[in-house]
């Protein structure tokens, strides 16, 4: 799980939350949906629209790789 961040789309605010293989983005701003999201908005009584994508070729993979490699420890088996 990545920290979650600000970020805009179309001048309008989100927080975005990184769960597992799933992103959120959560609106937390007072105007108008953007119409540019509007096809993955939830809405009562539609399908959840889930969008696939190679994760070894996305930007979080390498801030991953990052923290694999200064947490060793965190990746090494446990010694009883």
């Amino acid at each position: 799980m990545l920290d979650p961040h600000k970020t805009k789309t179309d001048e309008v605010r989100f927080w975005v939350l990184y769960a597992n293989r799933f992103i959120f983005y959560l609106k937390t701003d007072k105007r108008a949906f953007p119409k540019s999201l509007d096809g993955a908005r939830l809405k009562r009584a539609r399908p959840v629209i889930s969008i696939v994508r190679d994760w070894r070729r996305s930007k979080e993979v390498a801030i991953h790789k990052r923290l694999a490699v200064k947490n060793r420890a965190a990746f090494e088996p446990k010694h009883r």
